[in-house]
């Protein structure tokens, strides 16, 4: 008898095992069940951008040196210093140059006393019209030293060449430098500011002069300033494979300072055929890299696409999708791979 209701206890809990193990199936399919909206792709023409960052520059800058070489005796401006036309920035050390200078002039004394002499002498007909040749152009030699030697006197101090100021100081008091070895780097106050950007052989083809820019510093966040491609290099450089591309800034801002970071869009003449996917669909992305999900017979595939430029509306897409496609808009976050999805369009 004990055996008996033992039996019967046993097929009643596993009655009830089996009903609540079933009560669960259909909760796990009720709550597997995902609500979504779909959209379809469409394609559209729009205008090439280019999204690439560079560095900002003042196009006036000038890298100030001395003509001749020697040891930096004074420096009288600091980086950051606004200076005048005509200010002196930094002298050498003179003892040399002067000796040079020096030696020129005594060297043009001895060939006018040469000169003098053969010339009476060839006026006696003494000396031959060769060597009174010879004394003239020794005169002249000594004359083009003299010329030399005041010219590197000159050139042994630097001066502001207009107003300006110093962006960079490079050298220092007492160090030696060489013939046109940058001392300073010099900008002016014009505000001629650009950005030099470098870009891939496929984008360089779609751009041309004339073409908008859209020009971003983190410096001044949210804050865009417009810009336009005033040059375009025809040369690749020849460790990165990339070519040069120069951007003015038509309206610059008076704290502008060189080596400002700046991220770059431009917009080309040029148009491109995109397939324009609703930026809702964005389950994940990386790069220009992006999953969304698509309806294929009724169940959601995600899938890669390549992602050119987005707004707050719509990715533009190059590749991994088709016009007409529908894409999940609502609801993607939630599917999962045991999910059933039902259109609330």
């Amino acid at each position: 008898m004990r055996q008996k209701f033992r039996n019967i206890g046993l097929i009643i809990f596993i009655a009830v095992l089996f009903i609540a193990c079933n009560n669960n199936d259909k909760q796990l399919k009720q709550d597997h069940t995902i609500y979504v909206k779909t959209q379809k792709v469409v394609t559209g023409e729009f205008p090439f951008t280019v999204h690439t960052s560079g560095s900002l520059s003042s196009k006036s800058e000038q890298k100030l040196s001395f003509k001749t070489g020697g040891i930096i005796d004074k420096m009288f401006a600091d980086e950051g210093q606004q200076v005048k036309n005509g200010d002196v920035l930094a002298i050498l050390k003179l003892s040399e140059i002067n000796a040079r200078a020096k030696q020129a002039k005594l060297g043009m004394e001895k060939a006018k006393r040469d000169f003098e002499r053969v010339k009476n002498l060839y006026n006696d007909s003494v000396a031959t019209l060769e060597q009174y040749q010879d004394m003239e152009t020794a005169l002249k030699y000594a004359g083009s030293n003299v010329k030399i030697a005041n010219f590197n006197l000159t050139h042994s101090k630097i001066v502001a060449p207009t107003n300006g100021k110093i962006l960079k100081k490079i050298a220092e008091e007492n160090e030696m430098v060489g013939s046109g070895h940058p001392v300073f780097l010099f900008g002016t106050y014009v505000n001629n500011w650009i950005v030099r950007v470098n870009v891939i052989d496929k984008d360089l083809v779609l751009i041309n002069i004339g073409d908008s820019a859209s020009v971003s510093f983190d410096a001044f966040s949210g804050k865009t300033f417009r810009g336009i491609v005033s040059e375009i290099g025809s040369l690749a450089d020849p460790y990165t494979g990339t070519y040069e591309v120069e951007i003015k800034i038509a309206d610059p801002d008076k704290k502008f300072a060189s080596g400002f970071i700046a991220k770059i869009d431009i917009v080309s003449k040029e148009t491109r055929q995109y397939y324009m996917v609703p930026v809702n669909a964005l389950i994940e992305g990386s790069e220009d890299k992006a999953y969304v999900y698509e309806l294929v017979n009724g169940k959601p595939v995600k899938t890669i696409v390549t992602i050119d430029h987005f707004n707050e509306n719509y990715l533009f897409v190059t590749d991994g999708i088709k016009a007409g496609t529908e894409v999940i808009i609502d609801g993607g976050k939630y599917i999962t791979k045991s999910s059933i999805i039902k259109i609330k369009n």
